[in-house]
């Protein structure tokens, strides 16, 4: 929340005297540190993100901050927060594949614009100061894509980081084989699904225990909440001390953890 602050106050400071002490907060940012070829910066993240994950993602991204303010909202309550869990789905690796190759693909050409558009430190500074458009098209390009971004997190959570964000794509390549990435036991999973339902990324697929680390945002929610201690974020690959229960299906008629809540709640 500190980083989102900061951006916050520079992107509302555009051309003024604040924006001055606070630009350091765009030369971390990933898209414009390629465009002025910050070759140390690009290299130290993707060093950061090939040993840990993308927790680019999830601290220094201010967007994708903002979008898990979006996702919190239509949860606030427990009414709210039961009749919104998360699902896990399937990548959409086609669209995030092909966005990443238009954006890298027109920058190598020399052309800016789709990086520009997409570049999730250049969506956040239009939300947050949306009076500097430049024109009334503008604004309403502005106001559009609030609009889509906000209802696209409260629905589906960092949908918009795993598939039309440019930084995302990259960084999702480079976090599939991540060092340290988080790790399912098989031995002590109760398939309550509890993690499923507080992924906002749903990459978790419990049928296989597996955590995409592509998609992963190293948000550490699963980690919280489960009560088994079934996931770790670890060098480690677990494996089920009784190789010939792999291929044994979940139990479809067991009541999952949200089952029992919502039981306890009516």
């Amino acid at each position: 929340m500190a980083l989102l602050t900061i951006a916050s106050a520079y992107a509302a400071g555009i051309g003024a005297v604040i924006s001055i002490g606070l630009g350091w907060i765009e030369s971390i940012q990933f898209i414009p540190t390629i465009l002025i070829l910050s070759v140390t910066t690009i290299f130290f993240w993707i060093v950061v993100t090939f040993l840990f994950g993308r927790i680019y993602c999830s601290t220094v991204c201010p967007l994708g901050t903002l979008q898990d303010i979006f996702l919190r909202i239509p949860r606030l309550t427990t009414k709210m927060r039961y009749r919104r869990p998360f699902r896990y789905s399937t990548g959409l690796t086609t669209l995030r594949l092909s966005m990443l190759i238009i954006v890298f693909g027109t920058l190598i050409a020399g052309i800016t614009v789709p990086a520009l558009i997409l570049d999730p430190f250049a969506i956040f500074c239009k939300i947050i100061n949306p009076l500097a458009a430049a024109s009334a098209s503008a604004f309403a390009v502005t106001l559009t894509t609030i609009l889509l971004i906000a209802w696209l997190a409260a629905r589906k959570g960092r949908l918009w980081c795993n598939t039309m964000c440019p930084v995302g794509a990259i960084l999702g390549v480079v976090s599939r084989h991540a060092v340290f990435h988080f790790d399912i036991d098989t031995d002590t999973c109760t398939n309550c699904r509890r993690c499923e339902y507080a992924c906002k990324a749903q990459c978790i697929n419990l049928d296989d225990h597996v955590v995409d680390g592509s998609r992963c945002i190293n948000c550490f929610d699963c980690v919280a909440v489960c009560d088994d201690n079934s996931i770790s974020y670890t060098t480690r690959n677990h494996r089920l001390a009784l190789p010939m229960m792999q291929s044994l299906q979940p139990d479809k008629n067991a009541k999952t953890a949200l089952d029992i809540e919502k039981n306890e709640y009516q």
